[in-house]
């Protein structure tokens, strides 16, 4: 089956600068990033990959981010396409680094330090996510 990144697209964005109420905060930065594979009722060519990233720097700024890479194909999706290792682990993998540099952008552009998503093995993710289901 023939595959391309087709777009991405931001549906929410929450950026919010945070400011010290004191030196001595005690909060930890905390980023939360979860993805599923979502898909078009009206066109079975297409699917994307949705993120989601929640970050709290504190004494900086938080951020939530709702993001979409969306995929187009020459053939039909299929409920096998569905369940594939493609649709878990090679689409996200392709569809990362543009959200990573997305993030590293309004950050940096927005005056703080830019924030790099640290790099993710999907397919370790995608093989612990499988045991922790069947336990």
């Amino acid at each position: 089956m023939e595959i391309q990144l087709h777009s991405t697209r931001v549906n929410t964005l929450h950026f919010e600068a945070s400011h010290a109420n004191n030196e001595d905060s005690s909060e930890s930065p905390s980023l939360g990033i979860d993805f599923k594979s979502v898909y078009m009722p009206k066109d079975n060519k297409v699917f994307g990959i949705r993120f989601i990233v929640k970050t709290n720097q504190p004494n900086n700024f938080k951020l939530e981010l709702d993001y979409v890479a969306w995929f187009r194909t020459l053939s039909e999706i299929d409920e096998e396409f569905k369940s594939s290792d493609f649709t878990k682990i090679n689409a996200p993998a392709i569809a990362f680094p543009y959200l990573r540099a997305f993030v590293s952008t309004i950050i940096l552009n927005s005056g703080f330090e830019p924030l790099v998503l640290p790099t993710i093995n999907f397919v370790k993710l995608h093989e612990h996510k499988k045991h922790k289901v069947k336990m």
